[in-house]
């Protein structure tokens, strides 16, 4: 009897360790918030929130307050072999206890304009561990070239599950008018000032068919100018360093002085020495394999200081969301 005791008690123990070692840190964090039960109680509406069925569903929902904001709108853009396609990604701002909860709406695109009507977070059986917003996409790329009168509806599940009955009680607007602009360079999302849907974007840039990007890393000091060899180069395989117009093109940006401010896609190295990280846009109308074959031959290039060889990082992505790194297999 001892024996079977003992080894319960091990299995219990393994199945309760393994299930600990899957919460990520942030998972952690939201367990220590609510067992402090350090949620203000004022900032939602607990009655109304969604339950999970979930292995790993948190009892409440993890919250970020913020006045009476409901949704959050930015515009994304999904690239693929077929081209772009812009929607608008809509999420709570309300964190949930799972990633995988989703905004029940609905789309009307009519002669009068686009509404939106955001009805309410459905219930799910079950939810992966993430902690995360509820969220939703619509899909514009199908938008001729036009001005669009925009209608965003709040529905009043989504208000009460979103929002602190003393809060609802004080809302004076339900109903958001707006406009969205598509142009044949850009798409504009134009809302009044309102405090239900907080606009992380009014405008970003479509990207040119034949645009590729991307940067060039390496740690100082490099003995020779790898860089302006490596331009001179594209420049021979006729890439072209034409100006772009400045904005959001989501993947990167363009400021006034022209220049670009893009997240990168290159491993980080631990060598101690200062990382030198240039931008580059150009236009190519060849074959990608060449640009691919070429940023392969820089990715070992140079001897450092210490005489050791070094890595030149160079990653690149085009429209057609096909992307190209040099320390690739």
């Amino acid at each position: 009897m001892k024996k079977i005791n003992c080894l319960c008690f091990i299995l219990f123990f393994l199945l309760y360790s393994c299930k600990n070692e899957r919460l990520s840190p942030k998972e952690e964090l939201a367990y220590e918030i609510i067992k402090k039960d350090s949620i203000p109680k004022n900032t939602y509406n607990e009655d109304t929130i969604p339950k999970t069925n979930g292995l790993y569903g948190l009892p409440k929902p993890f919250i970020i307050p913020e006045n009476d904001t409901i949704l959050s709108v930015r515009f994304w853009n999904e690239l693929s072999e077929n081209g772009q396609s812009f929607q608008l990604d809509f999420a709570t701002i309300l964190q949930y206890s799972s990633g995988s909860y989703r905004i029940k709406r609905e789309v009307i695109i009519n002669a009068e304009g686009i509404t939106m009507k955001f009805d309410k977070v459905p219930e799910i059986n079950f939810g992966d561990a993430s902690i995360g917003s509820a969220r939703t996409t619509i899909k514009i790329n199908q938008l001729e070239n036009g001005v669009y009168p925009l209608t965003i509806e709040m529905g009043d599940s989504l208000i009460l599950q979103s929002l602190s009955k003393e809060r609802i009680a004080q809302l004076t607007e339900k109903t958001i008018r707006g406009k969205l602009i598509v142009d044949k360079q850009f798409y504009e999302l134009v809302l009044p000032e309102q405090k239900l849907v907080k606009v992380l974007q009014t405008k970003v840039m479509k990207l040119p068919k034949n645009m590729i990007w991307g940067d060039f890393q390496y740690n100082e000091p490099m003995p020779n100018n790898f860089y302006a060899d490596f331009l001179e180069k594209l420049k021979t395989l006729d890439a072209k360093f034409i100006a772009y117009p400045t904005g959001d093109y989501i993947y990167f940006k363009i400021d006034e002085k022209g220049e670009t401010l893009q997240p990168s896609f290159l491993p980080a190295t631990s060598h101690s020495r200062k990382q030198v990280r240039y931008h580059f846009i150009f236009e190519y109308l060849g074959d990608i394999s060449v640009l691919d074959k070429l940023i392969r031959q820089y990715h070992q290039q140079y001897l450092d200081a210490d005489g050791v060889q070094r890595n030149i990082w160079i990653s690149m992505q085009n429209s057609q969301g096909k992307r190209l790194y040099s320390w690739a297999k």
